[in-house]
């Protein structure tokens, strides 16, 4: 009788222990963002010097790093690029006015640019790339960089065509009438 009740009790105590053992831990959940992307490829653009840009970046949550993949490419030959960066607001990290120098040449028309962006505010932040070519002109250019949580009733349409033809911007905006 002893040893049964020995038994029964090892027994209980190594069921109970493997429980114990396979339960799983629940983690907390992290948000997953998707990865934006544009360019201005193919697309109608104000007058400028001949560039055009990609770029991608990751949306993060508020102080993480956001890698930012800019490429600036262009069909000219000859002179130096110039590429000039800043936040448009004083709130993102990572960047202060930056200058990049790329010399132009018939082999070389594609420059990346890789950065790492944060801030300490949610909201869409942009980034002004500045691209000026000396006896070519200078285009602008904004790269939008998405941290925390971005209200989905805010949209970024590049352009549009209104009924006459003509090629527009649209922002959204708040409207309140007193």
């Amino acid at each position: 009788m002893k040893t049964l009740k020995m038994i029964l009790a090892l027994t209980l105590l190594l069921s109970v222990s493997s429980m114990a053992m396979t339960s799983k831990v629940k983690e907390p959940t992290k948000i997953v963002y998707e990865v934006l992307e544009g360019t201005t490829v193919g697309q109608v653009s104000k007058t400028g010097v001949a560039v055009d840009i990609a770029y991608k970046t990751q949306h993060v949550d508020v102080g993480e790093s956001s890698d930012v993949n800019i490429t600036i490419s262009t069909t000219l030959s000859e002179g130096m690029l110039k590429v000039n960066l800043r936040g448009l607001e004083d709130d993102i990290t990572g960047v202060d006015t930056s200058n990049h120098e790329f010399t132009l040449s018939k082999n070389k028309n594609s420059f990346p640019i890789n950065l790492q962006l944060s801030s300490s505010t949610e909201g869409i932040h942009y980034l002004n790339v500045s691209v000026t070519v000396e006896g070519q002109g200078t285009r602008v250019l904004a790269v939008p960089l998405n941290v925390g949580t971005v209200s989905k009733s805010m949209k970024n349409q590049m352009n549009t065509t209104n009924s006459e033809g003509k090629v527009i911007s649209i922002s959204s905006a708040e409207e309140e009438i007193k």
